[in-house]
């Protein structure tokens, strides 16, 4: 077992590290009990204690002064495999004492101070909790967990070879190894020889796998999360003819009643979840009439498109008829509301066929404008749907708790740097030659996030990165599901979207933290 001594607290504030702390028993910071879903399961081989075992190092790093308390704690894993014996002063912080432990486990060495917690008795400790205060004792036992919620997730969704106009001896250049959940590409190049590139994601999902299946692997307990006040945004990128808006929204969307279960899109199940959850926790909190007066849930949803990086256009705005224009709405910011829409739509929803009404006709003004633009915007175009979750409950009959969570669903415009010329009228291939890439904000931002160089992060040069910066380096939870093609005509759009992926799960988003605040309740009503 190796040993090392915590002697005195760091010099440096923890302010001066940047890492977000909280009061003592915050409920910011998550526990572990029925969260093991939450947390890597770390063990295995590659710890190491890094300590000298001849017990010098103890030696040297002892107190003078000896009637200071001092402990001997003991750190293992989630799995239960040790990471080694540390004597520390008892008025240490949490926080200093995950610095030594991240120091003296390997595979720790490459983690945030953020993204690791310690628990004991299965509360998780505040960075500023000391061992004396949080009640441990010589000879006790803590865990240490690194939070999942660390870095972007990416998965990949493959669409096969289509039957209908696939060109003669077209091949199949993707191919999928989801044991590894990794995705190889080849291309045939004159001579016979090879161009093939392998590129590692978090999962690989090949046809055969349903729709049910990848919700319930991915998105469900995302959805989930929704409630206990966290961000979840689900991003579907790929190249047209992917299969994004079949992976969100499904086929029979029109709103005619007759889609198959097996078809439906992930934004359709989603629904069914939060609209199931959010019932079941307003009857158990009215049920716990002791512990909290009037509480109530509300959800409300917004559809709204982006056009040409800074346009937005409301999908659910009242419109005259069908001739008219929808109208474009600006990007506000406020110390209050943060980022946010001025003037946007917000439906006050209630169940499924609410949620499910709001996205048919949202997602049919969508195919009205884009008739009427000759086809150029359907996939030069970012489709937002977002559903806030808010919880309110009086606290004391003085104050009001209030939770709020967002599900948020993008459906990324085509990656490809210029839509298919078969799909778009003349005219709407000149204006294509005159825009930008409808991509190159999120872009922009991705490759800044994910380089080792800290830079200025330009969220301001697209209205998607501004609007959902909190998805990408900030404390929300992000999935990605990358969408290619497997015909090898489609070879450099495949590998751009792979590569894309490969950046992205190098983000490093904070761990993902409730949102909740304690508000006065007179301020609160007469704000209305």
């Amino acid at each position: 077992m190796s040993e090392s001594v915590l002697a005195e607290p760091s010099a440096h504030s923890v302010g001066a590290e940047g890492v977000r702390t909280g009061d003592e028993g915050s409920d910011a910071t998550p526990t572990v009990d029925g969260c093991d879903h939450r947390a890597h399961l770390l063990g295995g081989p590659g710890l190491r204690g890094d300590v000298d075992s001849s017990g010098d190092a103890v030696a040297e790093a002892e107190v003078e002064s000896s009637a200071e308390e001092h402990l001997r704690v003991s750190i293992v894993l989630l799995s239960g495999a040790e990471v080694g014996s540390f004597r520390v002063r008892a008025a240490s912080t949490a926080l200093e004492l995950k610095r030594l432990v991240i120091s003296r486990c390997a595979i720790l060495s490459a983690a945030a101070l953020q993204s690791v917690s310690l628990v004991w008795k299965e509360d998780a400790l505040s960075d500023t909790t000391t061992l004396h205060g949080a009640g441990v004792r010589d000879g006790d036992v803590l865990q240490v967990i690194r939070l999942a919620y660390n870095f972007v997730t990416a998965v990949v969704r493959c669409r096969p070879l289509l039957r209908d106009g696939q060109s003669p001896g077209d091949r199949s250049c993707v191919f999928l190894d989801e044991g590894r959940g990794s995705v190889r590409v080849d291309q045939m190049l004159d001579g016979g020889s090879v161009r093939s590139r392998e590129i590692q994601l978090d999962a690989v999902y090949s046809e055969q796998c349903s729709q049910e299946e990848f919700f319930n692997d991915r998105v469900l307990d995302m959805v989930d999360d929704v409630l206990r006040g966290v961000s979840v945004t689900i991003f579907a990128y790929g190249q047209t003819g992917s299969g994004r808006r079949h992976t969100i929204f499904g086929s029979g969307w029109r709103g005619d009643g007759d889609e198959a279960d097996s078809s439906r899109g992930l934004l359709p199940r989603a629904f069914e979840r939060l609209a199931a959850s959010v019932g079941a926790a307003q009857r158990a909190v009215v049920a716990d009439a002791a512990s909290c007066s009037e509480p109530s849930f509300t959800m409300r949803a917004s559809f709204f498109d982006i056009i040409q990086e800074h346009k937005v256009l409301d999908l659910l705005a009242s419109t005259p008829d069908e001739t008219s224009t929808l109208p474009q709405l600006k990007i506000r910011q406020s110390r209050n509301k943060g980022v946010f829409v001025e003037g946007l739509t917000a439906r006050i929803v209630t169940s499924e066929a609410d949620l499910r009404q709001v996205m048919c006709e949202g997602l049919h003004m969508h195919s009205t404008w884009v008739h009427k633009m000759g086809g150029v915007e359907t996939t030069r175009s970012h489709m937002l749907f977002t559903v806030i979750v808010e919880f309110r409950e009086k606290v004391d009959g003085v104050k009001i708790r209030v939770r709020t969570g967002s599900f948020q669903v993008v459906v990324v415009a085509a990656c490809e740097r210029a839509p298919k010329p078969n799909r778009l009228s003349p005219v709407a291939m000149s204006q294509v030659a005159m825009g930008p890439h409808p991509c190159a904000g999120l872009l922009r931002v991705v490759d800044v996030l994910s380089s080792t160089k800290k830079s200025f992060v330009p969220y301001r040069d697209s209205a998607l990165t501004h609007l959902l910066r909190d998805s990408l380096g900030g404390s929300g939870r992000t999935l990605f599901i990358i969408h290619c093609l497997a015909s090898e005509c489609c070879f450099d759009e495949t590998l751009s979207a792979l590569r894309f992926a490969e950046r992205v799960r190098k983000v490093q988003n904070e761990a993902a933290v409730p949102k909740e605040e304690l508000l006065d309740a007179e301020a609160l009503s007469d704000d209305g």
